[in-house]
């Protein structure tokens, strides 16, 4: 009766499977996060230097 048992969670072809795909989206955004820090860095400064004026 063990035999007809469904296994408990995914098997390890699966977990080697999904371990591996974000691995390789990880690598594939790295390049990216000098990028994205430089924009978001940007953004905050330009934010921070524009002053709005005051209504009389």
């Amino acid at each position: 009766m063990s035999e007809n048992a469904s296994p408990s969670g995914p098997s390890i072809g699966n977990r080697i499977l999904d371990t591996v795909i974000g691995l390789g989206a990880m690598l594939l955004l790295l390049p990216l996060v000098p990028f994205l820090l430089l924009l978001w860095l940007w953004d905050r400064f330009k934010g921070e230097s524009e002053t709005p004026e005051p209504a009389y």
